[in-house]
C-alpha cells in the first residue's frame, strides 16, 4: 500500500532538487566566471608573449605606438617641411588658390563637420553663458595683450638693436587677435572637454575681435612709433569700414553658414549623422584640415623668404617667447576658470588667533569662489581657447590694416603669428592626454554642470 508523503519528505525533496531559478542563477554565474576567465586568459597570454620578445622589438613597438598616438605633431612637422619645399603650391595666389580653397573652403568644412557633431541644446546654453564669455574673452584680448605689451617694452628698454622692430610689432598684433578657429575646438574635443563651450567662444571671440583688435592695436603701437615700430595704415583699403565688411563676409561664409547648416542636418537625422561621423572619422578629418591651414600659412612665409630677411636673433626670440606665452596664458586661463584658494587650515593661510573655524569672511569667500568656478570640461575649453591665437581671420585683418605697405612688411608682421600656430598645436597636442586624464578623474562637484548656475 502506498503511503502519502509527509512534510519531512517534502523538505527532503526540496533540498535535493533546487529551484529552476536557483539553477539558472548558478549557471549564469558560472558562465560569467568562464567569460571573465576567458577574457583574462588571452590578455595574460598576450602579455607573456610580449615579454618573450626581444627587447629591441618591444622598444620598437613602443616607439611606433607613441608616434601613431602623436601623429598630429609629426604631421605638423611634415606640413612645415612641404611648405618649405614647395611654397608656391599653397601660398596666396598659388597653384591651388589657397586664399579660396584653404582660407575659405577648409575653414567652412571644419565648421560644417563641427555643426554636425554638436548638441543644439548645449550649444545654445553655452551661447547664453555670459560669464564664460567674460572670462575667456577678457583673458584672450586684454590679458594676453597686456603680457605681450609688457614684454615688448622690456625688450625696447634693454636697448637691443638687433631685433627687427616690425616683427616685434607683429608680436603685439598677435596679442590682440581673437582666438583661432580650428585647433582649439579640435583639442577640446580630443581632451574630452566641452566642445559646445569652445565653439561658442570661437564665435564670440571672432565677432567682437573685428571691433576690438583694430582699436587695441592702435592704442598699443602708437607710443612705440618713435622706437621704429611700424604703425598700421589701412589707406586705400576702405579703412575700418573695409575691415568690417571683409570680416563679416568671411565669418558668414566660413563660420556661421556652415555651422548652421551642420546643426540643421544634425537635428533632421541625428542617428544617420552620428553613424556617418563615426564611419568617416570626422574628428580626424578636422585635424587634417587644421594641418592644411598651417601648411598654407607657412607657404606664404617661405614664399616671401621672410625667414632669410629677418635676423636669426629675432626668430629665436619669437620661437622661445611663443612657447613661454602659450604656457603662461594656459595657466592664467586655468586660474581664471578655477581660482586657486588654499583649503581650510592650510599653512598658506594666516593664523586667525588659534580659532578652530575660519572667520565668516573666509567662508563667504569660499562660497563665492565655488560659485564662479567652472567645471573641468568648461575649463578645458577656456584653456584651449584663451591661450590660442588665429591667423585665418588674422591674416586678412593684417593685410587690410597694413595695406599701405608692401608684402615684406606684411610678412614680417605675420611671422610671429605663423610661428605661434605651430607652437600652440604642438603644445596643445602634448597636453591633451594630461587634460583628458584630469577630466576623467571626476572628483569635481562642478563636472556635471553644463552651464554655470546664475551666470547663463
Amino acid at each position: 500500500m502506498s503511503t502519502l508523503p509527509t512534510a519531512a519528505d517534502d523538505n527532503a525533496i526540496l533540498e535535493e532538487k533546487p529551484s529552476a531559478a536557483t539553477t539558472a542563477a548558478q549557471t549564469s554565474i558560472g558562465s560569467d566566471h568562464q567569460t571573465v576567465g576567458g577574457d583574462e586568459k588571452p590578455k595574460e597570454e598576450e602579455a607573456r608573449v610580449q615579454q618573450q620578445q626581444p627587447r629591441w622589438r618591444r622598444w620598437g613597438k613602443a616607439v611606433v605606438d607613441y608616434c601613431l598616438d602623436q601623429w598630429l605633431i609629426f604631421g605638423l612637422g611634415l606640413a612645415i617641411l612641404l611648405a618649405w619645399a614647395f611654397p608656391s603650391v599653397g601660398k596666396t595666389g598659388g597653384y591651388i588658390r589657397a586664399e579660396y580653397t584653404v582660407k575659405w573652403g577648409a575653414i567652412a568644412l571644419i565648421f560644417l563637420l563641427t555643426g554636425l557633431s554638436l548638441s543644439t541644446r548645449h550649444l545654445i546654453n553655452q551661447a547664453l553663458n555670459w560669464y564664460l564669455h567674460f572670462v575667456t574673452q577678457i583673458i584672450s584680448f586684454f590679458g594676453f595683450s597686456a603680457v605681450v605689451y609688457a614684454v615688448i617694452w622690456a625688450i625696447v628698454g634693454s636697448g637691443n638693436t638687433h631685433l627687427d622692430r616690425t616683427v616685434l610689432g607683429g608680436i603685439i598684433t598677435m596679442g590682440v587677435l581673437p582666438t583661432t578657429l580650428a585647433s582649439n575646438v579640435a583639442m577640446t574635443r580630443n581632451a574630452g572637454g566641452n566642445v559646445e563651450a569652445a565653439t561658442a567662444e570661437v564665435v564670440v571671440g571672432n565677432v567682437i575681435g573685428v571691433f576690438i583688435t583694430p582699436s587695441l592695436l592702435t592704442i598699443y603701437i602708437r607710443p612705440l612709433q618713435k622706437y621704429g615700430f611700424t604703425i598700421p595704415d589701412s589707406s586705400g583699403s576702405g579703412g575700418l569700414t573695409g575691415i568690417y565688411v571683409h570680416m563679416i563676409e568671411q565669418l558668414s561664409a566660413c563660420l556661421f553658414g556652415p555651422l548652421i547648416v551642420g546643426q540643421i542636418l544634425q537635428n533632421l537625422s541625428p542617428e544617420r549623422v552620428k553613424k556617418i561621423s563615426l564611419q568617416f572619422k570626422f574628428s580626424y578629418i578636422n585635424q587634417v584640415l587644421m594641418l592644411v591651414l598651417v601648411w598654407s600659412t607657412f607657404c606664404n612665409q617661405f614664399a616671401t623668404r621672410i625667414f632669410w630677411h629677418v635676423s636669426s636673433e629675432t626668430i629665436i626670440l619669437v620661437a622661445f617667447l611663443n612657447v613661454a606665452l602659450y604656457l603662461v596664458m594656459s595657466l592664467v586661463c586655468l586660474w581664471g576658470a578655477r581660482p586657486p584658494l588654499p583649503p581650510p587650515k592650510s599653512p598658506l593661510l594666516p593664523c586667525f588667533g588659534g580659532q578652530e573655524e575660519e572667520p565668516a569672511y573666509m567662508r563667504a569667500l569660499r562660497r563665492f569662489v565655488k560659485r564662479i568656478t567652472f567645471g573641468k570640461k568648461e575649463t578645458a575649453a577656456i584653456c584651449f581657447c584663451g591661450a590660442a591665437k588665429g591667423l585665418v581671420l588674422g591674416a586678412p585683418l593684417i593685410s587690410i590694416m597694413y595695406s599701405a605697405y608692401g608684402d615684406d612688411i606684411q610678412s614680417a608682421v605675420t611671422l610671429p603669428i605663423a610661428l605661434y600656430q605651430g607652437t600652440q598645436i604642438a603644445i596643445a597636442q602634448i597636453s591633451v592626454r594630461v587634460v583628458k586624464a584630469w577630466i576623467l578623474r571626476g572628483d569635481d562637484e562642478t563636472d556635471d554642470k553644463d552651464t554655470k548656475e546664475g551666470t547663463g
